[in-house]
């Protein structure tokens, strides 16, 4: 774990089923160096087995230089669209 445990609350802001958005604030930001943190994702459907997820984030860096800010909010994004796609795959009885 790079951030060394712990964990992060968030808030949910707002959430469209029909549009398929939601966007949440960090309202605790635990171990994670980020200030004033909003983010979102929108899931478009492409095609009947597929669909494409954006998330993405803003955040005041605190402690910490920007790139490595952004090299965390990446890899955090990148993390939790793999468990994404794992449990979709584990859902539809298929594994990668």
């Amino acid at each position: 774990d790079h951030l060394g445990g712990g964990c992060v609350k968030e808030r949910l802001i707002s959430l469209d089923l029909q549009d398929r958005h939601m966007t949440y604030r960090m309202i605790d930001s635990g171990p994670v160096p980020f200030g004033d943190y909003v983010g979102s994702l929108r899931v478009t459907p492409a095609g009947p087995d597929a669909c494409v997820v954006v998330m993405t984030s803003s955040f005041v860096p605190v402690g910490i230089e920007e790139a490595a800010a952004r090299q965390i909010s990446i890899s955090n994004i990148e993390t939790a669209l793999e468990n994404a796609r794992q449990a979709a795959l584990r859902r539809a009885g298929k594994t990668s």
